[in-house]
């Protein structure tokens, strides 16, 4: 939902007041003070004016845009001081504070912050790159598979891995692929119980939920087109059925990007889809989507690359020129489609940002359903070029990501002009000559599975960490050394499985390495933070209780003694569903107590809470519901057979009140009551009943109900009725 603000003169305002460092007033109900900006020798500059445009069913907005700011190098660049790129960059977090964000991907500092009411996409992005902060501000797109259609009529062959076009057979006389070696198809999902996906699957993730599959992920087809994709990259071969993927004998990993039956999916979704697999060790990462000329798409190759990965994107079905840059200044691999004639298919995009080509009309791969398709598109071409960069990494694992790319395109087969041109790039790829460039070894490398520290993890200055991780030797099992653990802050931190306290505050960036007796070595690089914890420990929530007139008293324990002040959360239940989440806080430090004053309603109310403090946030308590003022000046008087009861009730939040009945009896030989039981439920503000039990000793009781929780009971009645 985007957030609520009169006009866009607002939100212009903002933008302006924290440039220019004055205090700005919105027109709506919050008023905020923009952050001062820095004295800077000169002011930066901003970007020329952008302009998107949506093209249904392709790429269509969402009412988001995904923003990254300048970073230090571009800073450092245009000549500005340590103390002056701190500033900016402030200024740059402090503006974007003054939007809702959805999502954050660290990695490449993305940010998905809401477009306001009453601005556009265009005019919000043109406004931030006004400032000059940002390296750009962009939609976040909602994107669809670019496949063109798909056949229902069945082939008999996969013409792509024919001998005069990828060479795919020849190749595999020099190397099927390594289960050690992933790729990642960041898709519509897999039918994962199709004959020819039994083999090396790796736990999938869903990127819209952000769950792996054994956490809760779904991961299965929402749409043909990730079962389609897979199994161009990694069907699995030579097992009797089916069909082959280029890497019929490599992993591969559903990273699912949609939850819609059409398959759309955000940008910034898939992004982190691909992300977060290079991040748990996949090689390269397949999006066959479109949205290519994006920047966050670029922004994210390079990060992955960064990560000793490569990530590859279709070019697109609209026949466009793509003309961002040289398709070598980038780090993602645009692959176009070709026929199988060699020739450009008609949908193709091209242009000097298309890096290669690769079939991608009537490709014969993997259909749910169990089956399979003829389908065409440069969706298609994408993952035949992931399987292929996967079996170029098995091959030879000590390649570089540069060395696996340089290797990818000057194995192309020239087509169209001599030499590298704008309508097939370096050309089409061929999977037989990149395996003889690779120089890959007979012998697989050793796997290692870091098992412990968590990649990314936060662990406190002088606390025991846990270094364990396990190898595997596809040949014979025999290492040659212990796994070795070196960190970028302080050397070797030792030698297979052991624990340390000892290590230094700050980033470690740690080689983790292994050799196995052919002399084959696997690397992982492991990053962790060691940090001084002085976030403050988080209260315990005791009671919120109903006080008079609308005041609701929220009640807690403060644990700890660094804390700066208290956040407080309100939220609403309208119609049985918990909404209308309000920020309430900060209180002061040492505070155990908070008094809320809302409207009078018959909703139910609850509250959580959190400490603040200078080092961070502690965890947010869980949810306290408001409990109803119990009745008052409960008393009953007996009329003949009839008992008469009256009470003053107190509360305006009940949704009923329940009157509760049991009677004394004897049972062998000893009075006891008999069970508390609810005779009638009332109507809220109701303050007077009468029953007719019958003869006996009886007592009554009165609770009421509310959207949350009952109240206490009241005080007893009892009455002996002869």
């Amino acid at each position: 939902m985007r957030q609520s603000y009169s006009h866009r003169a607002s939100i212009s305002a903002l933008i302006l007041a924290a440039v220019a460092g004055t205090a700005v007033a919105t027109t709506g109900a919050v008023t905020r003070e923009a952050p001062q900006a820095p004295e800077l020798s000169e002011p930066l500059a901003g970007q020329g004016e952008v302009f998107f445009v949506e093209v249904p069913g392709s790429m269509e907005f969402t009412g988001q845009l995904i923003v990254k700011p300048l970073q230090f190098e571009e800073l450092s660049d245009r000549g500005l001081d340590q103390r002056q790129i701190t500033e900016t960059t402030a200024r740059a977090k402090a503006l974007l504070a003054e939007f809702v964000e959805v999502d954050y991907e660290p990695l490449v500092d993305h940010h998905v912050i809401v477009v306001p009411n009453g601005m556009t996409e265009n005019q919000l992005a043109n406004d931030l790159l006004a400032t000059g902060l940002f390296e750009f501000a962009e939609p976040n797109w909602m994107l669809y598979p670019v496949d063109t259609c798909t056949s229902d009529t069945r082939l008999n062959n996969q013409w792509h891995h024919n001998a005069n076009r990828m060479q795919s057979c020849d190749a595999w006389t020099i190397h099927t692929g390594n289960p050690s070696v992933t790729v990642a198809i960041c898709d519509t999902g897999i039918q994962t119980s199709h004959p020819d996906f039994q083999l090396n699957r790796k736990e999938g993730y869903n990127a819209v939920n952000r769950l792996w599959e054994n956490s809760g992920g779904n991961i299965n087809n929402v749409h043909p087109h990730g079962t389609n994709t897979t199994g161009c990259a990694a069907a699995n071969g030579n097992n009797g059925t089916g069909v082959s993927g280029v890497g019929w004998n490599l992993s591969h990993r559903m990273m699912r990007v949609s939850n819609s039956s059409g398959g759309g999916a955000s940008l910034n979704d898939l992004t982190h889809a691909a992300l977060t697999a290079v991040q748990a060790g996949d090689r390269v990462a397949n999006v066959s989507y479109s949205g290519v000329t994006s920047s966050s798409v670029r922004s994210t190759g390079t990060q992955i690359k960064n990560l000793g990965g490569l990530l590859t994107w279709s070019a697109g079905n609209d026949g466009g020129n793509r003309n961002w840059g040289d398709r070598d200044a980038d780090n993602v691999i645009v692959v176009g489609a070709t026929t199988s004639s060699d020739n450009i298919s008609s949908f193709s995009a091209r242009g000097r940002s298309v890096d290669l080509v690769a079939p991608g009309s009537s490709v014969y791969t993997t259909n749910t359903g169990s089956g399979y398709a003829s389908v065409s598109g440069t969706s298609f071409s994408a993952p035949l070029t992931a399987g292929l960069i996967g079996l170029i990494w098995s091959s030879n694992p000590n390649l570089t990501p540069d060395e696996v790319e340089d290797i990818l395109k000057l194995s192309c087969k020239d087509l169209g002009s001599n030499g590298v041109d704008d309508t097939y790039g370096y050309g089409r790829i061929n999977a037989y000559d990149a395996l003889l460039l690779a120089g890959g070894s007979a012998n697989t490398p050793p796997e290692i599975t870091i098992n412990s520290p968590t990649n990314f993890g936060d662990y406190a200055l002088g606390s025991s960490i846990t270094f364990d991780s396990d190898v595997a030797d596809a040949e014979d099992g025999n290492i040659n050394d212990q796994v070795t653990w070196t960190s970028s802050i302080d050397g070797l931190l030792g030698t297979g499985n052991f624990s340390s306290s000892s290590l230094s505050e700050g980033q470690h960036f740690i080689d983790v390495s292994v050799t196995d007796s052919g002399g084959q070595s696997d690397f992982e690089l492991l990053i962790i933070d060691v940090v001084v914890d002085d976030t403050p420990a988080a209260p315990t929530i005791g009671s919120a209780l109903e006080g008079p007139a609308g005041k609701m008293n929220v009640l807690w324990t403060d644990n700890s003694n660094n804390e700066t002040g208290f956040g407080l959360q309100r939220q609403e239940k309208v119609n049985g569903t918990w909404t209308n989440r309000t920020d309430l806080g900060p209180v002061g430090p040492n505070t155990e107590a908070f008094i809320d004053t809302i409207a009078e309603s018959l909703n139910g109310w609850r509250y959580r809470v959190r400490a603040e403090g200078a080092g961070g946030d502690s965890d947010w308590t869980a949810y306290q519901p408001i409990k109803p003022k119990r009745p008052v000046n409960f008393v009953g008087n007996l009329n003949g057979g009839t008992v008469d009861l009256t009470w003053s009730d107190r509360s305006n939040m009940e949704t009923g009140i329940e009157v509760y009945r049991q009677q004394r009896v004897e049972v062998n030989g000893r009075l006891r009551w008999q069970q508390l039981a609810v005779i009638d439920t009332l109507a809220p503000n109701t303050e007077s009943y009468s029953d007719t039990p019958g003869s006996g000793e009886w007592r009554w009781k009165l609770r009421l109900t509310s959207e949350t929780l009952r109240s206490e009971f009241s005080t007893n009645v009892r009455i002996v009725i002869p």
